[in-house]
């Protein structure tokens, strides 16, 4: 039933709107494998969870959480094996971008609209990983650039870029 309503809200959020939710579930660090929790990926837009809920007078209850989002993907863990407890697919870098770089924002760029991507996490979380990546395995700006300008100095002869980068860490830019 959980999945159900997952989907049920996923499909309301409907692809191709101005504003997408995307979410990467990275692997559990070794601090976190041994508190019996579970976290997979279901149809590409539902995140699962299971957690241990404090009961006031009986042992920890657990419970599955279900959270629905435009996009959802699972990070391999160092070395490609995959610490999720996941029946969902793996994601490396190039499907996070062919998915959220390539169909929404460097789609709507070459349209002519404004793009932003928002990443926002807990320190460790992976955001630095999926957004910028490293020189073997580059994240999603990386590639975004260089497509827009192979792209656009092939479709366009007059193209103006403009771009920023914020980060916010611990409330201070």
């Amino acid at each position: 039933a959980a999945a159900a309503a997952a989907a049920a809200a996923a499909a309301e959020l409907g692809r191709g709107g101005n504003v997408q939710v995307a979410v990467r579930l990275r692997p559990f660090m070794p601090r976190e494998k041994g508190q019996a929790q579970a976290a997979w990926v279901q149809s590409g837009t539902s995140v699962h969870l299971k957690v241990l809920v404090a009961q006031l007078a009986a042992p920890p209850k657990e419970e599955e959480k279900v959270f629905a989002f435009d996009h959802c993907f699972s990070s391999p863990a160092p070395g490609g094996a995959a610490t999720l407890s996941s029946p969902g697919s793996i994601a490396e870098q190039h499907l996070v971008y062919e998915t959220i770089g390539k169909e929404f924002l460097l789609g709507n760029a070459l349209a002519g609209y404004n793009s932003c991507l928002f990443a926002y996490g807990q320190t460790g979380s992976g955001k630095t990983h999926t957004v910028l990546g490293h020189e073997r395995d580059p994240g999603i700006v990386p590639r975004l650039t260089a497509e827009l300008f192979e792209r656009g100095a092939a479709e366009y002869q007059d193209m103006r870029v403009s771009a920023s980068f914020l980060e916010i860490y611990n409330e201070q830019l």
